[in-house]
């Protein structure tokens, strides 16, 4: 997982970085599913394992809190195998006391973790009704190719008048192609779709 290796390289500080980034969208996630769960200031988390290290305590509060958030993710997504907090608690063990060669593999299962969320079927189309699929707007990064066919696909005046055909949401997911699209959960943002479903991949 990237996420080991840049920690690792960088000696903790992309962590901080990660840390604020996955709290967000778990925050974004249960704002748009209703849920008070999944967190509501990811700054403070990031702030907890950065600072908050001075003093040894708030990194492992946010751990741990970060931890029942994912779970409550996966709950919400309806994964059946949620992060499993005890193998959360040993590999941070074993990282604190140098027994991985100091090399944060708790980060890389937290991410595998959340990967399940945002993999998961129930969660590829909008979790608000208002917003469109990406099948149903092309890419915002589109190629000149894409944006040339999407053109070409236009109908005519006289067809435009004919009633268009009914197009279910997972039609709508086959014919989505891969690229970055508004993000469901926080349209202020992108979200890569990878043309089966939504990544953990972000960009403001």
């Amino acid at each position: 997982m990237w996420v080991v290796v840049l920690s690792t390289i960088t000696v903790g500080v992309y962590a901080w970085f990660w840390w604020y980034f996955i709290n967000r969208e778990l925050r974004d996630l249960g704002s748009a599913r209703g849920s008070a769960e999944l967190g509501d200031n990811p700054t403070v988390s990031a702030l907890a394992v950065s600072l908050g290290s001075l003093i040894l305590v708030p990194p492992f509060v946010s751990l741990a809190n970060g931890t029942k958030r994912i779970e409550a993710a996966q709950r919400i997504s309806g994964e059946r195998e949620p992060i499993n907090g005890w193998i959360v608690l040993v590999l941070t063990v074993l990282w604190v006391f140098g027994i991985t060669l100091f090399i944060p593999l708790v980060f890389g299962y937290i991410q595998s973790e959340l990967n399940k969320v945002w993999r998961n079927p129930q969660l590829t189309e909008p979790l608000n009704p208002a917003l469109p699929h990406p099948g149903a707007q092309p890419p915002v990064y589109a190629t000149e190719a894409h944006t040339t066919a999407t053109a070409a696909q236009l109908p005519d005046a006289d067809a435009a008048a004919q009633p268009a055909p009914a197009t279910t949401p997972t039609q709508a997911a086959a014919d989505a192609a891969s690229g970055w699209y508004p993000d469901p959960w926080s349209q202020s943002r992108l979200r890569y779709w990878d043309g089966q479903a939504w990544t953990g991949h972000t960009a403001d």
